[in-house]
């Protein structure tokens, strides 16, 4: 179990400085303590790595990442609050070769909070569609790994309806970013 092996790791502008065996005890505890250097954990399998503010620049994110020991990232494309199109970000170009020289990996993007593909509100439906196909090509022109992305809400009308939903907007998810990788369209 992670949780006893591990002393301290980076949680936003917080430490986990006091892990403890999961037998019903207090797993973890915060403090406002700096953040800390994560440490390697003898014969474990998993990456530890952290959400990465990038509103600093692609540069300082793996920066902080590598400050901080960290294995793995995660970061949001753009706005994860809004439904604004991710831009073009100076510094993409370098992103995947300095993420590589770090060994930096996987590296995930968290796509819009707002996407919900099993919605029973069809306009929603296609604004989460084409969202999340703008983020996957975005994701794409950095070098990304990984885009996690919420399931959403079916809306009351039940989960085999909104399965049903979330399989077809992913499906015109994968034709829409298809058709802007190949306009090129600059998303990234």
């Amino acid at each position: 179990v992670v949780s006893e092996y591990l002393g301290y790791f980076a949680f936003d502008h917080h430490a986990v400085y006091s892990f403890r065996s999961s037998r019903g005890q207090k797993i973890i505890s915060l403090t406002t303590r700096p953040a800390v250097r994560i440490s390697a954990m003898p014969g474990r399998t998993n990456r530890i790595g952290r959400h990465l503010l990038t509103s600093g620049g692609l540069g300082k994110s793996l920066e902080a990442a590598s400050e901080l020991g960290c294995e793995t990232a995660q970061i949001f494309l753009s706005n994860p609050q809004g439904w604004a199109d991710p831009t073009p970000r100076p510094g993409a170009e370098t992103f995947t070769e300095r993420r590589r020289e770090l060994g930096l990996s996987p590296v995930a993007a968290h796509a819009k909070y707002l996407i919900n593909l099993a919605s029973p509100h069809e306009d929603l439906r296609r604004r989460s569609a084409e969202a999340l196909a703008r983020e996957l090509v975005a994701a794409g022109a950095l070098g990304v790994d990984l885009v996690v992305v919420h399931s959403g809400s079916h809306g009351g009308d039940g989960e085999e309806k909104g399965m049903d939903r979330l399989v077809e907007g992913l499906d015109r998810v994968r034709e829409l970013a298809a058709s802007f990788t190949r306009a090129s369209t600059p998303v990234a």
